[in-house]
């Protein structure tokens, strides 16, 4: 995944391609999470990653599993919570949606008998990411999104 980081400079990869360095992360499973599946998709792709940069003497494991290279691009793809409370998503992650889609709702905890504030996403894609917590504060990055891209 390629990301576009809306120009948030206090990130530890921002500082790596402040020197003109290579950052290579991952999401393994999300939610805080660790389960054999996952972890075997984490070591697999490590062993093929050092053996292609010829660090590892070791055969690569066979791929398991279909890839793709996709990419965050730019303020339409990310959800910011406007406002505090509870946040109910209106997807599953894996979900192709659509702008002007529901994303979900935010309710207020202190005054339940209100309606709830709903959010909408801004652009089509991939959901790729939600807050693994309900509560949300405003600033929160509660939905990330991601289009299929390919190499240049």
């Amino acid at each position: 995944m390629l990301m576009d980081l809306l120009g948030e400079d206090r990130t530890y990869g921002a500082a790596v391609e402040r020197h003109g360095k290579l950052f290579l992360c991952g999401e393994f499973g999300g939610y805080g999470s660790c389960n054999p599946d996952c972890l075997q998709i984490v070591e697999d792709g490590l062993a093929r990653l050092l053996n292609a940069l010829g660090i590892a003497d070791a055969p690569a494991p066979p791929h398991r599993l279909t890839t793709q290279l996709i990419r965050v691009e730019g303020a339409g793809h990310y959800l910011f919570a406007p406002r505090q409370g509870v946040f109910e998503p209106c997807f599953r992650l894996g979900d192709e949606v659509g702008s002007g889609q529901v994303a979900g709702r935010i309710f207020d905890p202190h005054a339940p008998w209100a309606e709830p504030l709903t959010l909408y996403f801004r652009s089509s894609g991939l959901a790729i990411c939600v807050r693994s917590f309900a509560n949300v504060e405003p600033g929160d990055c509660i939905v990330l999104l991601a289009s299929a891209t390919r190499w240049n």
